[in-house]
């Protein structure tokens, strides 16, 4: 689950969790390192985990620090042959404008992922509350935001989601994701198979 600071990947991950996780109602991330919670689809009859992570505007750490403790805990993902079914974005709707902080992070996040991928990733819009009944407004933005900045990836088979921030939404997100088969990811294609410096990679 990856996204800038406060786009709510914590209470995301809090909505399933089995586990307690702690979220951020300020500007300040809580989420300081990557960090992995599980809970048993009933559905399924599995355990599923996710895996939240921080957002490359972190308030406390810099980007090249980011991007290095995501790229390397992926690869060891990877390395201990645990593959991933998918990934979720998530964005504010509430947002009037897109930020030059979400501009950059949707970028290392696609670097991340490689363009072949996009087809497992869920573009999901968070904080609709926030408009109160200005749903035809959240509407417009979710639109434009598929007509510009997600563009490429939607063209390329991501999915568009609006996350109501209950429960089953976002376990309807995740069993969407889950069903499909899994997935590498360019970073770890890069780090793991062809052995390259994290220096060498895209995101990189």
């Amino acid at each position: 689950v990856m996204g800038v600071t406060g786009s709510g990947k914590s209470s995301f991950v809090s909505l399933l969790a089995d586990q307690h996780v702690e979220v951020s109602h300020g500007l300040h991330s809580h989420t300081i390192h990557a960090q992995a919670y599980s809970f048993f689809d009933e559905a399924s009859q599995r355990t599923v985990f996710l895996v939240d992570m921080p957002g490359f505007d972190d308030t406390v750490r810099s980007d090249a620090e980011i991007l290095k403790e995501v790229s390397y805990f992926l690869a060891a993902l990877h390395g201990k042959n645990v593959r991933l079914a998918g990934l979720v974005y998530l964005h504010r709707i509430s947002d009037a404008r897109v930020p030059g902080s979400a501009v950059k992070d949707l970028r290392m996040f696609k670097a991340l992922v490689g363009a072949h991928n996009y087809r497992r990733v869920v573009l999901a819009t968070t904080m609709w509350s926030a408009l109160g009944g200005a749903g035809t407004v959240g509407a417009e933005r979710q639109a434009e935001l598929e007509a510009t900045f997600w563009a490429d990836m939607v063209q390329a088979g991501s999915q568009v989601w609006q996350h109501s921030g209950s429960r089953r939404s976002a376990l309807d997100i995740v069993r969407f994701l889950a069903a499909a088969p899994v997935v590498t990811l360019a970073i770890q294609h890069e780090l793991m198979v062809e052995r390259r410096m994290l220096g060498e990679t895209a995101a990189g």
